[in-house]
């Protein structure tokens, strides 16, 4: 049997010892969606002023918390079941195979740090790299190399002299490291927008998942979100907390301010008009082809057919005016 400490233990980023795992027998992905769906129902309650003992008995705990199906732990919010690990990790933000370990509350700031640390270690062997193939070929140069060159052609003469001779294995060392930089640029400015989105790479991501995030108007909504500035000090210098606190606090600034969004100085205002660009994008494909399922019917019908009926035929759930649609464009392509 656990004690009442180890069945409360959840991981924050750090690989310690396993403890016995009980699996359902059901998808884990199904159990994660009900347990989204469980958060919300407790962010409500606890905007309401506190839980109902039905859904407390349910979610294993108070204070926001789930119980994970795999792990039998209370899951604050933000945090995910990894199924590399096979563990629950707070603040869940993804599990990183280079360093065989989960990125989560705890290890954060270490991990964002290594990767800065990692791209300019990167970024500093191919400047002194390519300085030195410069300085190669001015030595070995059998002819006079014309001052009056450009940085960027005297690169791309150095780079030609050291491929067709003896410096062709370190030429080969920089083509080598060029694509493993990009990827590590990559990560690396994926960790920094995060960082100042107050979001996690997992919340990035899935965030039309999660309804913590979403506003059943604006679409996109982040209550961690308080400004690129205020997200950085929270993230290097803020203590740990209580998400749920952050996220009521949050909620009633919101709407206290009649608005959908704490600050407009952050990067999760790129979310929010590219989410939005998809909604209008999607919603214009379904007018083009509503007009063309009406067109259709329309033909169908010989022209007999009144805006109200179409309206009727085109309305959600009526299956069949995609098929009687499908039906007369293929009649007519017969004939």
């Amino acid at each position: 049997d656990k004690t009442p400490s180890q069945s409360k233990e959840v991981a924050e980023g750090h690989r310690g010892p396993t403890s016995p795992l009980t699996h359902n027998s059901h998808d884990p992905h199904d159990s994660h969606s009900a347990s989204i769906s469980e958060q919300v129902a407790l962010l409500a309650e606890a905007a309401q002023g506190g839980h109902s003992h039905s859904h407390t008995q349910h979610s294993g705990g108070a204070h926001g918390a789930n119980l994970c199906s795999t792990c039998k732990v209370d899951r604050p919010l933000r945090s995910k079941h990894c199924q590399v690990c096979n563990r629950c990790v707070h603040r869940f933000d993804h599990h990183c195979p280079a360093i065989h370990n989960c990125v989560g509350q705890a290890n954060q700031r270490q991990f964002l740090t290594f990767l800065l640390f990692l791209v300019t270690a990167q970024v500093s062997l191919f400047a002194v790299g390519g300085h030195y193939l410069q300085q190669m070929y001015e030595a070995e140069a059998l002819s006079q190399v014309d001052s009056t060159l450009s940085s960027a052609w005297l690169t791309g003469a150095a780079v030609h002299h050291a491929a067709s001779g003896v410096h062709r294995g370190f030429l080969l060392l920089l083509m080598v490291q060029l694509p493993f930089t990009c990827l590590s640029a990559f990560v690396c400015l994926r960790g920094v927008f995060c960082a100042a989105a107050n979001l996690s790479v997992n919340e990035l991501i899935n965030r039309k998942r999660y309804p913590y995030l979403i506003h059943e108007i604006a679409g996109y909504c982040n209550r961690f979100d308080r400004g690129a500035g205020h997200n950085c000090a929270q993230f290097w210098l803020g203590p740990k907390q209580s998400w749920l606190e952050v996220w009521e606090a949050g909620d009633r600034d919101m709407t206290r301010a009649g608005t959908t969004m704490l600050s407009i100085w952050t990067p999760g205002v790129a979310l929010r008009v590219k989410d939005q660009a998809a909604t209008y994008r999607k919603e214009y494909i379904q007018s083009l082809e509503d007009a063309r399922l009406a067109k259709a019917l329309q033909t169908q019908a010989g022209g007999t057919l009144g805006e109200e009926e179409l309206g009727r035929l085109l309305a959600p759930g009526q299956p069949a005016a995609g098929h009687q649609a499908h039906g007369a464009c293929c009649e007519r392509h017969a004939h």
